[in-house]
């Protein structure tokens, strides 16, 4: 199945690797963005793999969610291909984020 991103999910993918960079290093933040890709990239072969979201807004999306070494969590949909929704800092609560993923 194919995999789609919408723009949003780009620019919030990148935010992510600029706050990993800038916490740690930029070493770290590659080596996490490409072990967060190859995740993602396996959802194609196993769309529905991981189960809908907890949040109820994102559960009445229909999306669903993982979250990458306890610090990301990925929203994504599956429809006729999967679509990268957004992503969320583990640390924040999604009902904070729900806006920032639609802007």
């Amino acid at each position: 199945m194919n995999i789609s991103w919408s723009p949003k999910a780009w620019e919030l993918f990148e935010e992510l690797k600029w706050n990993i960079a800038n916490r740690s290093s930029s070493k770290s933040a590659e080596k996490y963005a490409m072990e967060l890709l190859l995740k993602i990239n396996e959802l194609s072969s196993y769309p529905e793999r991981y189960p809908p979201c907890r949040n109820l807004k994102f559960k009445a999306l229909e999306f669903r969610c993982f979250t990458h070494k306890k610090s990301y969590t990925v929203v994504y949909r599956v429809t006729d291909c999967i679509r990268i929704i957004g992503f969320i800092h583990s640390k924040r609560h999604p009902n904070n984020q729900f806006k920032d993923i639609f802007e």
